[in-house]
């Protein structure tokens, strides 16, 4: 079986949250950067609040899927670091991706709640009177993908746990000096 970075919708899912990043940021960038200039000539954009939020919220969302699916979120998991490679490390490493996809799930199901609720109420923005569910999708949309990777990473702590997941890759550092040792034998 193909290693899963080398599936095509795992790339693809990959270049879509980069290139909507990258829009969202330059977004960002580009309303604050107009209305600076607007200051500067003394014009005063009003609402751009309204806009620039909604952007923002998404731009945090899709920083919350790609960190989900690159693994990378900030983690007070003292208990991986001290703890050698054992049974009850790989336990624990289970139970914390439950609880996270469970915590996961249920964020991802208030959010659907809000946004039927936005929906119902027809809450607008004051200025632009642009639907507040817009900002509220992206809610679902984070929580929703982080789910799925969560759901996929603790598929793959259970798998590890029964013996059956792949075996992690030796960092650099651990494979120089093998690969030193080796050279010097073979000279």
């Amino acid at each position: 079986m193909k290693r899963r970075e080398e599936l095509s919708i795992w790339k693809g899912a990959d270049i879509i949250m980069k290139a909507a990043l990258v829009v969202l940021i330059f977004g960002t960038a580009l309303i604050l950067w107009v209305e600076v200039a607007g200051r500067l000539i003394h014009h005063n954009w009003t609402g751009y609040e309204e806009i620039l939020t909604m952007i923002v919220f998404w731009m945090y969302m899709f920083g919350c899927a790609y960190s989900s699916r690159e693994d990378t979120h900030i983690k007070a998991d003292i208990v991986s670091v001290l703890m050698k490679e054992c049974t009850a490390k790989r336990i624990i490493e289970l139970c914390r991706w439950i609880l996270t996809t469970i915590l996961c799930l249920v964020l991802c199901y208030w959010s659907i709640s809000l946004v039927q609720w936005d929906m119902t109420q027809g809450n607008q923005t004051p200025v632009y009177r642009l639907p507040s569910f817009i900002g509220s999708l992206s809610m679902v949309f984070g929580f929703g993908i982080s789910s799925i990777y969560n759901i996929i990473y603790t598929y793959d702590s259970f798998r590890k746990l029964i013996g059956k997941g792949r075996p992690e890759e030796p960092k650099a550092e651990e494979v120089e000096p093998a690969a030193e040792a080796i050279e010097e034998v073979t000279e």
